[in-house]
């Protein structure tokens, strides 16, 4: 059946993150890529499973477990979100995303673009790390 007539989830819908066209992956493809949903959630599934089988989101189907979002799953971290330069907010973003979003250190006030994931293993910011380095050889 001609494009036209019978449309890829490729070409026809907005969730498929990558920039590529529908020429450059096949329908029956295994290759896993992200997708988004028109509600923001994030996954990531084979193409075939979209193109043959038509697979919608996992979240909004209810066959994964919701992943909490930064807000949610991470309070703590709202004062340093950065809310002029991040697009979405805490609420709307997975507390494990690996996309990077901006942060504002609440001490130093140093700006960086890390994921949410990295904050939720710990990482701190950079700069109050060195200081706090230079201060320990000193003392030492």
């Amino acid at each position: 059946m001609p494009a036209a007539q019978n449309p890829s989830p490729l070409d026809t819908s907005p969730i498929f993150k990558q920039a590529l066209a529908s020429e450059q992956v096949s329908a029956q493809s295994g290759r896993k890529v992200w997708w988004r949903c028109e509600k923001g959630h994030e996954w990531k599934a084979p193409v075939s499973n979209r193109s043959r089988r038509g697979h919608k989101c996992p979240y909004c189907a209810n066959r994964s477990k919701r992943l909490g979002s930064v807000a949610e799953e991470r309070p703590n971290l709202l004062e340093e979100w950065d809310y002029e330069k991040n697009e979405n907010a805490p609420q709307n973003c997975s507390a494990r995303s690996n996309k990077k979003v901006w942060w504002k250190c609440s001490v130093c006030g140093h700006e960086r673009q890390t994921s949410p994931d990295n904050r939720f293993c710990g990482s701190g910011c950079p700069v109050c790390a060195r200081k706090q380095r230079r201060i320990s050889f000193v003392n030492t």
